[in-house]
């Protein structure tokens, strides 16, 4: 989830800045681009911090994995499915 959410405020910025650095003219004129910036990098920051603070992702019910099995002699048995019940 929050892997999932990080690649999409990637995006995000990356599409935001792509735009920045695109649209206007071509001459070498002040713009006032400072205090956009300055909010776009507080907003980045704040997104951040919110994700970050954010709980761990639960997910009720059985949690299942694939274990090795061996018998009593340690040889090897094949795989097998256990399952945790929270």
């Amino acid at each position: 989830m929050r892997k999932t959410l990080a690649i999409a405020a990637l995006a995000g910025i990356t599409i935001f800045s792509s735009l920045i650095a695109s649209t206007g003219q071509a001459d070498a004129q002040f713009r006032r681009w400072g205090p956009a910036l300055g909010l776009g990098i507080a907003a980045t920051v704040v997104t951040g911090a919110v994700i970050a603070n954010s709980g761990p992702y639960v997910v009720e019910g059985p949690r299942c994995l694939r274990v090795r099995q061996y018998d009593s002699w340690g040889n090897y048995m094949g795989r097998t499915t256990v399952c945790n019940y929270y």
